[in-house]
């Protein structure tokens, strides 16, 4: 039973060298192409269980990556496998968004690796109220990012909400004080993303992985295609609005304002597979929010609009922006619905998949 121990911890030591040689001289030398991934049992950690109680799960960690897999909670009892993968998706985001809106305060929360609730201002505060008034009732047991400090301000404004995971750079001492009555909260400090990944996007399938880069980098070709065009401030706030809307799961639809310099999303439907599902639900959420009017939000599409039905439903709505990556065969019909509504769209030629 020894030897069988230690030639088992042998090879496995010796796998976890072999591919780290191999996955630096990748980074190095090979510029496209699949990579060798650094996944050991040397650097699993077992987690109390899975997505389900019954199931059994692991995190592996990265030993050229300290990214999110590798931080040790401030305080709080131990990530489960639904925080660490909720606590990545409002990291991801939170970094997308952060790098449309330059120097803005972005806040974003995070239900079952959906983005429930997402703002930028330039004050903290005000984003983290903002983005919360996305969807209250699934802000209820989330998961929330921030890219600056975490002030006292926060801290009290969050005191009465439950909240599972708080990520950001850094935490007040006076913050961390009033958090430190919360024995369950975690809180991880973490740096938003810069719009680069070390780390691939990895799936199983049966009978081996499926791999990726990361859907990175801001869309920056825009082409408006209606006789309608968009107004200085429904440009102003595409950016933010795309890249919030590339992290709602396929299919998605966002409605997205830009509200005295707030920008902000007060509706989204996603992970349908009918699109105008999707719509009827992010027009719903934002209805249900207080915005009866429309006029000045713009809807935000993963995909393209494959027929005009979707503008059908969605004149009625008062929506009079739309973008969309394009590329359909019926894009000049989906084009034509919009000249006879008077509705402005936008082609960015990038579509955002997110299953």
């Amino acid at each position: 039973s020894m030897r069988e121990k230690l030639s088992l911890s042998a090879f496995r030591h010796t796998a976890e060298y072999d591919c780290a040689i191999a996955n630096r001289m990748e980074q190095r030398f090979l510029k496209d192409g699949a990579i060798t991934p650094v996944i050991s049992p040397a650097t699993a950690k077992e987690l109390r269980y899975g997505e389900n109680p019954h199931q059994k799960a692991w995190v592996y960690k990265d030993p050229f990556d300290k990214g999110l897999a590798s931080i040790v909670p401030i305080q709080g009892k131990e990530l489960s496998y639904n925080n660490l993968l909720d606590a990545d998706a409002a990291w991801r985001v939170n970094g997308d968004v952060s790098l449309a809106c330059k120097d803005k305060a972005v806040v974003s929360i995070i239900k079952h690796l959906n983005p429930c609730g997402i703002a930028s201002s330039n004050d903290v505060l005000t984003s983290l109220k903002q983005a919360w008034d996305g969807d209250k009732v699934s802000a209820f047991g989330s998961i929330i990012c921030f890219n600056q400090e975490l002030s006292l301000e926060c801290a009290k404004w969050l005191d009465d909400k439950f909240v599972e995971v708080i990520l950001a750079p850094s935490f007040t001492k006076e913050a961390l004080e009033l958090f430190a009555t919360k024995k369950n909260l975690r809180l991880l400090e973490i740096n938003p993303h810069n719009g680069e990944y070390s780390s691939p996007v990895i799936r199983s399938i049966s009978g081996g992985f499926v791999m990726q880069d990361e859907d990175a980098g801001l869309d920056t070709e825009f082409k408006v295609v209606t006789k309608k065009q968009f107004k200085d401030e429904i440009m102003e706030l595409s950016n933010f609005a795309i890249m919030a809307s590339k992290h709602l799961k396929s299919n998605a639809i966002g409605l997205f304002i830009n509200e005295d310099g707030v920008y902000k999303m007060i509706g989204a439907g996603m992970g349908n597979p009918n699109r105008l599902i999707s719509i009827e639900q992010a027009v719903g959420k934002a209805n249900e929010n207080g915005y009866q009017d429309l006029s000045n939000a713009v809807l935000i599409s993963d995909a393209f609009f494959p027929f005009a039905d979707n503008i059908d439903l969605i004149q009625p709505t008062g929506i009079k922006y739309i973008i969309q990556p394009g590329g359909s065969i019926k894009d000049k019909s989906v084009i034509k619905a919009c000249d006879e509504q008077e509705i402005a769209m936008l082609f960015t030629g990038r579509r955002h998949f997110r299953h």
